[in-house]
């Protein structure tokens, strides 16, 4: 009889081990997860601050642009009245 408790407790023991093992591999595997959601975490915010760099570029150009095409009618109006007066 004792013998057979000292087989199941042996029994019990290698089920302790094996379920330490399997806790120790998903820890291992939950670590894991959490620094690839941390990298990911970080590359979001960093596309998030180039897509704010980006826009803020692309409102800067528009202005440009709209104050050369405001220049350039400018200058045909002149242009144009400088014309009329030339040709009377």
């Amino acid at each position: 009889r004792v013998a057979r408790e000292a087989d199941r407790m042996a029994g019990l023991i290698a089920d302790v081990a094996r379920a330490a093992g399997e806790q120790a591999d998903a820890s291992d595997q939950a670590a894991r997860a959490v620094g690839d959601m941390r990298r990911r975490s970080a590359q979001v915010a960093q596309a998030l601050a180039e897509q704010t760099r980006a826009g803020r570029e692309a409102t800067t150009a528009a202005a440009h642009i709209s104050a050369q095409l405001a220049a350039l009618t400018r200058a045909h109006r002149e242009h144009a009245a400088a014309g009329a007066t030339v040709l009377g």
